[in-house]
């Protein structure tokens, strides 16, 4: 058998679910794990569990045990999903997507290893801003290991959407560059026409798990509105507070009475000044986001 033959085979068994499913992430980032069953399983309901298989479905490993796991099924895909975010060294281990029924077999149950490994690139989360109507750029990092993998982009809603290089420009207004110096180990991209749909969160991802689809997700990214960062201010202190009672009134002094201690009328005006500043803010979003929407209804009528 040659070798060309032994490849097929293990990706044809790889795309079936009968493989473990070996993933690696990093400290501080999360894991999108992409589990494939046959198709005959397609509407029974799936979980993900920690530990071999004898330990499921006891010992199941979801968002009502914990808040970092979403799960969903990806229809279009046709494959069980697990979103796990906020990594640790302690999520390493052995871990399984399972058809819930009443026998788990080479059929409804997939092997999960984890890795956890800790490095540089994978700091966040990061803020960028951006002004409705225009491109920006963002810079994601990677581990020289993964170097040679697949590079995802990803936006977090409902679901986790990601896409490679060669996906985005045909699917989103994304387009992929990787950096001129090998030594950075960084890849941009760059959103054109950013309109208020745009806003949100983001990931910037790496194949891992060979060819299951999962992705090594390295960095969030929160796209905020840029004017709307620029007029928003602190929210200033409130008289109710325990820090602002402390400004006026020492609470070790025997003769303290937070209550007489009002603080003067200045900071009313400032309350004020503040929600009148919000409420002027939230109007502009608004309008931009208004703006934004009838534009793209233009330019889709103009292609009909």
């Amino acid at each position: 058998m040659t070798t060309a033959t032994i490849a097929s085979l293990l990706l044809i068994l790889a795309s079936e679910g009968f493989c473990q499913i070996h993933v690696k992430g990093f400290v501080g980032g999360g894991l999108l794990i992409r589990c494939r069953f046959k198709d005959q399983y397609n509407q029974h309901t799936k979980y993900f569990c920690k530990g071999d298989k004898s330990r499921c479905p006891s010992k199941r490993h979801g968002r009502s045990q914990d808040d970092r796991y979403k799960e969903f099924n990806d229809k279009e895909e046709g494959s069980y999903v697990v979103f796990i975010k906020q990594l640790s060294l302690s999520d390493a281990g052995n871990y399984g997507c399972a058809v819930d029924s009443t026998h788990l077999d080479i059929d409804t149950y997939i092997p999960v290893s984890i890795t956890m490994k800790q490095d540089d690139c994978c700091k966040g989360p990061l803020t960028r801003t951006a002004a409705v109507g225009q491109r920006v750029n963002i810079s994601c990092r990677y581990p020289k290991e993964l170097s040679v993998n697949t590079k995802y982009f990803c936006k977090q809603g409902a679901v986790l959407t990601c896409s490679s290089p060669s996906e985005a420009s045909l699917r989103y207004r994304w387009t992929f560059s990787e950096a001129d110096d090998d030594d950075r180990l960084a890849f941009t991209v760059s959103i054109s026409n950013v309109t208020g749909k745009d806003l949100g969160v983001y990931w910037c991802g790496v194949r891992t798990g060979g060819n299951t689809g999962s992705v090594a997700l390295l960095t969030e990214v929160h796209l905020k509105d840029q004017d709307t960062e620029e007029h928003t201010g602190p929210l200033p202190p409130s008289s109710s507070s325990s820090e602002h009672a402390a400004s006026y009134c020492n609470p070790a002094s025997k003769s303290c009475d937070p209550a007489s201690k009002t603080p003067p009328d200045k900071s009313t005006a400032q309350a004020k000044l503040w929600g009148l500043t919000q409420i002027r803010t939230r109007i502009h979003l608004i309008m931009k986001i208004l703006i934004g929407l009838m534009q793209t209804l233009s330019m889709t009528h103009i292609q009909l």
